[in-house]
């Protein structure tokens, strides 16, 4: 029933409305794709024995450039080069599922 009632809200939306949601979710694909290839600057990740945040990207012993290059088209999956896990193994690459990421951080200046 609810997703019933989900669709018949969407078919009375005025055009506005829904011109308004195609412009965000296209300028939102838009930064998407931007971040392609771009240096993650932070990389926090949930501890898997806590909820404390564990942060390796940033953490002393890491050296390594971790490269976002893509996500799933929901977000809930992302996948990153040179990624460096917490046994200490670097990766080529990953997919990091979006519920064991805490943040992730992009230096402004590269988008300029």
């Amino acid at each position: 029933m609810e997703e019933f009632s989900l669709k018949m809200s969407e078919q009375n939306e005025s055009d506005e409305v829904k011109q308004a949601r195609a412009d965000l979710r296209k300028d939102f694909l838009a930064a998407l794709s931007n971040l392609e290839g771009k240096t993650v600057t932070s990389l926090g990740m949930f501890n898997a024995a806590s909820t404390k945040s564990a942060n390796p990207s940033t953490s002393s012993e890491n050296k390594t450039e971790v490269k976002f290059l893509a996500s799933d088209r929901e977000q809930l999956h992302f996948v990153l080069s040179n990624f460096k896990t917490p046994t200490g193994d670097i990766l080529d690459s990953a997919i990091i599922r979006a519920t064991d990421i805490d943040h992730l951080s992009f230096d402004a200046k590269n988008f300029e």
